[in-house]
């Protein structure tokens, strides 16, 4: 499928998804700048600008005088939120490990954990603007363990994002030609609840257990706020390491 994404874009996605697919492997000597610039056809700062975001981002490490590395990005057998991306829409290279559970449109005035839709994205409501957001509930399976996520994202940005949900789109499609809403920054909250009764049946768990909740902030290029993602995990012998990079 052919997208709008700069090459820039697509040099990150293709690094990434040969890591994830172990063609390159862990302390592996990536291609050299100079090749990746005539293979994509971009300048060397440009090249240099995107192996440094994914050096930030924990999939690369640099040796002085040497190259740039890949991480071994499965060296933490337990939940790693390190970059806040772990289970965001729109950071999903492999949507086939998504099982999607619910998608719906909310009103701006319309409440999630008790607070206004609009109010998780900074927003103000405008009569002339779509006010509309999407909810994406899905579950997926890390170190064999059942996460529940639900993702909240402006319709004024994706208008067309619950059919390209359905058509199990990952984040490249999803973005398309959005390239200024790529998301690069996160904050992040985590903090102790207990399961209602739908959360205890989708996590198998007994009502009332408890569960850690961890809420991601993504901000694109651009400063927006582009998805509010609430990720709800078994408190049952799980961890989640808040770290700054993943180990090498």
């Amino acid at each position: 499928m052919k997208t709008n994404l700069p090459l820039y874009f697509k040099l990150k996605e293709d690094l990434i998804d040969d890591i994830k697919n172990s063609k390159l492997k862990p302390d592996e000597m990536i291609t050299s700048e100079n090749e990746l610039c005539k293979q994509y056809n971009m300048s060397r700062p440009t090249v240099r600008q995107a192996l440094g975001e994914l050096t930030n981002m924990g999939y690369l490490y640099k040796i002085k005088g040497k190259g740039t590395f890949v991480s071994d990005i499965n060296s933490i057998e337990i939940f790693d939120h390190s970059n806040g991306f772990l289970f965001s829409i729109l950071d999903t290279n492999n949507a086939a490990n998504r099982d999607i559970l619910n998608v719906k449109t909310l009103n701006s005035k319309d409440k999630i954990l008790g607070k206004h839709v609009i109010d998780y994205f900074d927003l103000e409501y405008s009569p002339n603007t779509d006010n509309k957001f999407i909810t994406v509930e899905y579950t997926i399976f890390q170190n064999k363990k059942k996460i529940l996520c639900l993702s909240i994202l402006p319709a004024r940005y994706f208008p067309d994002l619950i059919e390209k949900i359905k058509n199990n789109a990952s984040s490249i499609d999803i973005i398309g030609g959005k390239y200024p809403l790529d998301p690069m920054h996160c904050k992040s909250v985590a903090y102790l609840s207990n399961a209602d009764e739908h959360i205890a049946e989708i996590l198998m768990l007994p009502k009332d257990s408890s569960i850690l909740v961890v809420e991601n902030e993504l901000l694109a290029r651009s400063g927006n706020i582009v998805e509010h993602n609430i990720s709800y995990y078994s408190g049952l012998n799980s961890r989640i390491y808040f770290i700054k990079g993943r180990k090498r």
